[in-house]
């Protein structure tokens, strides 16, 4: 806001320079004479850095998706925290197993062990930012790893047995010695599966 006497400019909230890094002015003065006479000028505004400001990441919350067959030491994502002097990154919280580093210097975060989404689907990280004065902020990487289809089918059962007559018509059901029909079980979700029959001679 600008004091319509004294022509002062002053901040009429907190800023914030992760959201906007400078502000374009127009101001125009007009006299009291008769008749008034004005004039237009702009003012840039640049917002900088406070000397004893905490680091401020670019995002309160990064989100990426990788796969989980990634391979050790493959590239997750990048965090990046802007201050007046450089800032050191390491992850405080989350790291489940020592899954992931972050290189302390660059904020770029990597693969370090072997993913696999049916042990845990999300990592929840929380990295910190400190800078040369010591003065830190903490920002949350969620890492969602994507399902592969990584795990073969596997039987409830090494063999099956079951019954049929030889006269029995096109498409009857196979029955087990119990007089139930025959149905072989494979546990868990799958995308597809595609049953090959074999040849087998008695």
């Amino acid at each position: 806001m600008i004091d319509p006497i004294l022509g002062s400019i002053k901040t009429a909230k907190e800023l914030d320079r992760s959201n906007q890094v400078e502000y374009d002015l127009m101001v125009k003065a007009t006299d009291k004479g008769s008749p008034p006479m004005s004039e237009m000028t702009s003012v840039h505004i640049f917002v900088t850095i406070a000397d004893n400001a905490a680091p401020k990441f670019t995002s309160k919350e990064y989100s990426v998706e990788i796969s989980e067959i990634t391979s050790i030491g493959s590239f997750v994502g990048l965090v990046i925290a802007h201050s007046q002097s450089s800032v050191i990154y390491e992850i405080k919280d989350g790291n489940i197993g020592d899954a992931f580093d972050i290189n302390p210097h660059s904020g770029s975060i990597i693969t370090q062990k072997a993913l696999d989404f049916e042990t845990l689907p999300i990592y929840t990280l929380t990295v910190q930012g400190t800078n040369m004065a010591g003065l830190s902020t903490n920002t949350t990487v969620l890492v969602h790893l994507l399902d592969e289809n990584d795990n073969s089918p596997v039987f409830m059962q090494t063999e099956y047995s079951g019954l049929i007559s030889e006269s029995a018509s096109l498409n009857s059901v196979v029955l087990t010695d119990t007089n139930i029909p025959l149905v072989l079980i494979i546990p868990g979700i799958f995308p597809s599966i595609t049953w090959t029959p074999g040849i087998s001679f008695f």
